[in-house]
């Protein structure tokens, strides 16, 4: 009998402690600055460390600098794109991996020696990063790359983001820059914007785009002309990160009284989900996987995690045994959008097999097709072989019609198709 009370009581308190953030075993010496996701894979870019890889969602991480500048691992800047990845390290260059992180190249023809990079944008082999000169923009997957400045009034650019076929710059001085993608030639936006300027990140959903700056919150609707504040109900927060998962937003606050605050209704009511961060917490950086948010902070110094499921409508993908394919966002559309998907950890799936030998993951082979209203494919998206993970593509419709259009996710023996809409 006495078995069975200690056994519940000590189930009981293991339940609701994982109700809540909890800190992960990543111990560098310097603060969080960058974060991202690439497959299975967590990547943390630390101020003096360099970066940090994590395969078992967060439970232990080992240091992957090799490559990188030993004298310099101040890394400002993450992204990935399917199994790519890209660093850039304070005054010390931009650098690629083709194996998720175990080995790094240096890509700086056409950059400065000595610059300091902010912020990142993807879209196809089309690479844009924000630095302390203006902004580069790279063609070839980061290759080569020229200054794409023209308009620019202020060259401290610390944020970048591509919406559509736009691309948003925010800078130190002078406020929000636009430019079509095809033809970089910036336009300053900063009417109904009367705060402070310096804005730090960018993200969007259903058309309507959201920045965070040092005040706030602030959407538009009509394409950058006009901009609301959404955090009316707060005292200035600062904003630190934006994230998007499904439709729902969630904001990394460096304020003393921050934390994380999230928004389920497009940044109409923001609540607070800090639960088991410590006292005034400040978070850094934030990145999700199909199952777990990461949260670089709230000290700076560390990584925490927490189940998707206990913040967010979105289940865990990979113990379910399930994957999806989400509506494209936005829809309609024109003459881009971005579709989503998550390929599961599976265990009896055909094609994803658990290695047994040192526990890592054979990916599988994933396609994504587009087809128009008479069933021809118009249109193929991705064909290799993918980890398990979450992944987004943009469809870009610029040389199709207005109609209807259906993209499939083929995965395995699996079909998942979708209905979409463009309006030109």
């Amino acid at each position: 009998m006495n078995r069975i009370i200690l056994y519940f009581v000590f189930f009981f308190t293991l339940t609701n402690a994982n109700a809540q953030w909890v800190k992960t075993t990543y111990t560098p010496h310097g603060s969080v600055e960058s974060m991202a996701v690439c497959g299975n894979t967590v990547i943390v870019g630390s101020q003096n460390s360099g970066i940090y890889l994590s395969v078992d969602n967060g439970k232990t991480w080992s240091q992957a600098n090799r490559g990188l500048p030993s004298n310099n691992l101040d890394v400002t800047v993450l992204a990935c794109d399917d199994s790519t990845l890209y660093a850039g390290v304070k005054y010390g260059g931009f650098f690629i991996s083709s194996d998720t992180g175990n080995n790094w190249s240096a890509s700086n023809n056409g950059i400065p020696n000595s610059i300091f990079f902010e912020s990142i944008a993807l879209k196809g082999d089309e690479i844009f990063i924000a630095t302390s000169q203006g902004v580069y923009h790279s063609s070839d997957k980061g290759a080569n790359w020229d200054a794409v400045n023209n308009g620019l009034t202020d060259l401290d650019v610390r944020s970048i983001g591509i919406i559509g076929q736009n691309i948003f710059a925010g800078t130190y001085n002078d406020g929000l820059f636009i430019s079509n993608i095809d033809s970089i030639n910036w336009k300053n936006i900063n009417n109904s914007f009367n705060v402070n300027k310096f804005i730090t990140c960018f993200t969007s959903v259903s058309g309507r785009i959201f920045i965070g700056t040092l005040s706030g919150i602030f959407y538009s609707d009509d394409n950058g002309a006009n901009w609301i504040e959404a955090t009316t109900a707060m005292d200035n927060p600062t904003i630190t990160s934006l994230l998007m998962i499904g439709d729902e937003i969630f904001a990394g606050l460096g304020s003393n009284d921050g934390g994380i605050i999230t928004s389920s209704d497009m940044g109409a009511t923001w609540k607070t989900i800090n639960d088991g961060f410590p006292q005034n917490p400040y978070v850094s950086a934030l990145a999700n996987n199909t199952s777990t948010m990461f949260a670089g902070g709230p000290d700076s110094w560390s990584v925490w995690l927490r189940p998707l499921e206990e913040i967010t409508s979105i289940k865990d993908t990979e113990s379910s045994l399930k994957y999806s394919l989400s509506q494209n966002y936005p829809n309609p559309f024109n003459p881009t959008t971005t579709i989503q998907y998550n390929i599961p950890l599976s265990r009896g799936v055909r094609g994803v097999l658990k290695n047994k030998v040192n526990g890592t993951i054979n990916g599988t082979n994933v396609q994504l097709k587009v087809y128009d209203l008479l069933g021809r494919e118009i249109a193929t998206l991705v064909n290799r072989n993918q980890k398990p993970g979450s992944y987004k593509v943009i469809f870009d419709a610029s040389n199709f019609s207005t109609g209807i259009y259906f993209y499939q996710l083929n995965y395995g023996s699996k079909r998942i198709v979708k209905k979409m809409l463009l309006i030109k």
